[in-house]
């Protein structure tokens, strides 16, 4: 591409330049009166194209770019690529929220699930063994009593410690041992010291399950 030259044959004063040989640059038309010598004009913009310089068209888009850029775009019916990778952005932001929680929760109820030691079978066998041997009579620790038998019928209390009625894998058949007995705390006894040692046959829950009790004042 060839830029400004002159004529091989003067121009007269007053008189437009001719044009120069060559190929013409894109898109631009010669004006022999433009300036000292004539320019290459734009066809759209009508500035001078300068030899190794950039092109007026290409100023030009870049101008017509530069005013789409700052084009309000709020109220076009589509979402624009930004606004569509920032609500991807957020979605993933959100999916990846959900799973950390997810995770979490699933930590929280396998621990509470560890939290509840299932019963032992040995347990389970001698709560089983001992129900039977004491049939109504059988109560377990923390649950209040009445006594039915003996020195102190009629009182009740509350069951501190179970009678041991297993050994050695299966329920005794006689009760007569110490620990046999069941340490109750009678309601009599509170200010004293210790518990008293009661056979698990002269005791029996109080109230029972479903029994009617009426409370006298005083």
């Amino acid at each position: 591409m060839s830029g400004q030259a002159s004529s091989s044959t003067a121009a007269a004063p007053g008189a437009p330049h001719p044009r120069p040989q060559g190929r013409a640059p894109k898109e631009h038309t010669w004006d022999g009166s433009y300036g000292e010598s004539g320019a290459w004009l734009h066809n759209v913009t009508g500035l001078p194209w300068a030899k190794g310089g950039r092109s007026a068209a290409s100023m030009a888009q870049q101008r017509e770019r530069k005013r789409e850029d700052k084009r309000d775009r709020s109220g076009r019916p589509e979402a624009s690529g930004a606004q569509k990778r920032k609500k991807g952005a957020v979605e993933a932001e959100r999916r990846d929220r959900n799973r950390r929680l997810n995770v979490i929760n699933q930590y929280r109820t396998a621990a509470r699930k560890k939290k509840k030691i299932p019963l032992d079978s040995s347990q389970v066998a001698r709560t089983r063994e001992e129900k039977r041997l004491l049939g109504d009579n059988f109560v377990h620790e923390g649950q209040r009593v009445r006594v039915i038998e003996g020195l102190h019928a009629g009182c009740c209390g509350v069951v501190l410690e179970r009678a041991v009625l297993w050994e050695c894998g299966r329920a005794v058949t006689a009760v007569v041992e110490p620990e046999h007995h069941h340490d109750v705390l009678l309601d009599e006894d509170e200010d004293e010291a210790g518990p008293r040692r009661i056979s698990p046959y002269q005791v029996e829950p109080w109230p029972r399950v479903g029994q009617q009790v009426c409370w006298l004042p005083g």
